[in-house]
């Protein structure tokens, strides 16, 4: 899940759902910084478990850069997405 060239960039984010909950709609933690790298937003996610006791994560890759993975009650994305092509502009 590496870029091969600058024009392909991925930056990774990692987001935690609850599931099972009725109640609950939508990410209840995600990332407050991007990660350069899948193997960053998966240790994020990793120590989110950790922090609450889960255990370790049961990881499954999908297509399209996305992983997910699952603990008792939750379940995790890790989502990438390509940078822009073009240089950002001046305004930025």
């Amino acid at each position: 899940m590496e870029a091969t060239d600058d024009s392909d960039r991925r930056v990774w984010a990692a987001m935690l759902f609850a599931t099972g909950h009725a109640d609950i709609f939508g990410a209840v933690r995600g990332s407050s910084r991007l990660h350069w790298n899948f193997d960053g937003a998966r240790l994020e996610a990793e120590a989110w478990a950790e922090e609450m006791g889960a255990g370790p994560v049961d990881w499954a890759t999908l297509e399209g850069g996305i992983a997910v993975g699952h603990i008792k009650g939750h379940a995790f994305v890790l989502r990438s997405i390509l940078l822009p092509a073009e240089p950002p502009p001046a305004s930025c």
